[in-house]
């Protein structure tokens, strides 16, 4: 298991090796909640103490498959992490198409 962060100047991503599955969170999350919440967008950081994702200066956590955690499991008006697919190629390269993906994860990519 392992994951990697991947930044340009504008962009970012993180690319998770599950036992199961590669995929990617980016690291730009943009919070559209119901009309009453505030909308804005940050940058998602990864605690590797807790195995989380988080919003910086916010409550806002995920876990490692981008599920709200904490004070707004289950209930959480910003939703969860978008998760992409990532796939192998021949050859061994990991390939990431940038916001477009290669399918869907079926079931848990961990276990």
């Amino acid at each position: 298991m392992s994951i990697f962060a991947c930044r340009s100047r504008s962009k970012g991503f993180y690319l998770i090796h599950a036992p199961r599955a590669f995929y990617i969170i980016s690291m730009r999350f943009l919070a559209q909640p119901p009309p009453s919440f505030k909308v804005f967008t940050c940058t998602v950081a990864f605690d590797p103490k807790r195995f989380q994702f988080f919003c910086p200066g916010t409550d806002l956590r995920w876990n490692r498959v981008g599920r709200p955690i904490g004070a707004h499991a289950g209930s959480s008006p910003y939703g969860a992490l978008r998760l992409l697919v990532a796939t192998v190629a021949q050859d061994g390269h990991i390939l990431y198409m940038g916001g477009n993906t290669f399918g869907s994860i079926k079931g848990n990519p961990w276990g």
